[in-house]
């Protein structure tokens, strides 16, 4: 009996959300905004929890792949004294995240 396996080579920019920023990422950031503001009160569950399991408050963090940013203000506004870095590959998402920062757009506590 013969028995042959075939196996697909994937790389990890085959899977949704890795590779390169999409070129025309515009709706891609709306959603990203509309996500931060109805998970916002899981989020700041998760960075309470986050610092109670830490034991202290940190001083630098950085949020990879921050997209427009919303998620990267709530860890400025949860750790005040920190220096919060956020950073992604798309400048369509840096440029929104520039814009919420000016704006003062904010997670609600």
């Amino acid at each position: 009996m013969t028995h042959t396996h075939t196996t697909a080579h994937h790389s990890p920019n085959d899977l949704p959300g890795h590779g390169p920023a999409p070129e025309h990422d515009a709706g891609l950031a709306e959603f990203f905004d509309l996500d931060a503001a109805l998970s916002a009160p899981v989020l700041v569950a998760a960075l309470n929890a986050a610092s109670d399991a830490l034991g202290t408050e940190p001083r630098v963090v950085v949020d990879l792949g921050a997209g427009t940013g919303m998620k990267t203000l709530a860890l400025a506004t949860r750790f005040p004294d920190a220096q919060i870095h956020g950073l992604d590959s798309s400048p369509t998402m840096l440029a929104r995240l520039a814009n919420h920062t000016r704006s003062g757009a904010a997670c609600s506590k």
